[in-house]
């Protein structure tokens, strides 16, 4: 009975890591797409505010659904290796996320989306890993998840 309590534990606690790697990782590769998106266009000089939180909330279904399944997927099979085979080294784990985050570039034959997924990839592997280590040291999980919100409503505001 306690060893079906401890893996039930040991799940949540897994699945609250991803969702919230993945929620980290959307939001801010998010953030910078849109960003980049506003920047580039020069056209358009009225209401950049309403276009940037409107690009981040299509940037934000497109890359948080290909984290989430995708991701979150081959994250959880690595780590499945990992226990396995390579207990203790981190960095082969992000290495490991970051070629997989590769994937989607080479399969649409775009070098640029190669890197931003590498570059998400990492992000969320180095997210998961310090998550990994330090989520019940450190209470302030909240904290972590409202920042990106917060750094949103300031370049909302700011636009």
């Amino acid at each position: 009975m306690i060893g079906e309590e401890d893996m039930e534990t040991k799940i949540k606690n897994i699945m609250l890591r991803k969702f919230i790697a993945t929620f980290v990782t959307t939001t801010v590769f998010s953030l910078l797409l849109s960003l980049l998106y506003i920047i580039q266009d020069t056209n358009t000089i009225y209401n950049q505010g309403n276009r940037f939180v409107s690009w981040f909330f299509i940037y934000f279904v497109y890359v948080g659904a290909i984290i989430l399944i995708y991701g979150n997927l081959v994250a959880a099979g690595i780590e499945f290796l990992q226990r396995k085979w390579f207990r203790n080294q981190h960095w082969l784990y992000i290495l490991i996320l970051g070629a997989f985050g590769l994937v989607n570039g080479v399969f649409f034959q775009d070098i640029l989306l190669a890197y931003c997924g590498m570059a998400a990839a990492i992000h969320y592997g180095i997210i998961d890993r310090w998550m990994y280590k330090n989520i019940w040291k450190n209470k302030r999980m909240k904290l972590f998840l409202v920042i990106p919100i917060a750094f949103l409503i300031a370049i909302w505001g700011f636009l």
